[in-house]
């Protein structure tokens, strides 16, 4: 028998990960001092899985909707198991799945019980 979605629990589920990555967005705004952030709004923010598959992403600026999973993607193959609680990856490789030099990605493992979990 295939496993039943309930709809109302991932309902709930989606709109708390936007939830967290709209209040995401809204840090970097108060906090930025960097003008292409806080008025040109040319960033995103987003929850991942422990693989780096998408589960929300901010639409600030439609063009980075697909730049940082592939990103993520590389960085989870290329460091495999040496991703520890308290790290934070900064990227730009444009060879290993970055979009362009000037964009900048920050990721941070999010862990439970000591296994990864999200990004």
């Amino acid at each position: 028998m295939a496993n039943k979605i309930d709809k109302i629990l991932a309902s709930v589920f989606q709109r708390r990960f936007k939830s967290i990555t709209e209040e995401m967005g809204l840090t970097l705004l108060r906090t930025t001092r960097s003008p292409i952030l806080n008025e040109a709004r040319d960033f995103v923010t987003g929850l991942y899985d422990a693989q780096g598959r998408m589960l929300e992403q901010t639409e600030y600026i439609p063009v980075l909707a697909f730049a940082v999973q592939p990103a993520l993607q590389y960085i989870v193959r290329y460091f495999g198991k040496n991703i520890f609680d308290g790290d934070v990856i900064i990227h730009n490789d444009v060879f290993s799945g970055g979009n362009q030099n000037a964009d900048v990605a920050v990721f941070k493992p999010i862990f439970y019980n000591g296994r990864l979990v999200a990004w």
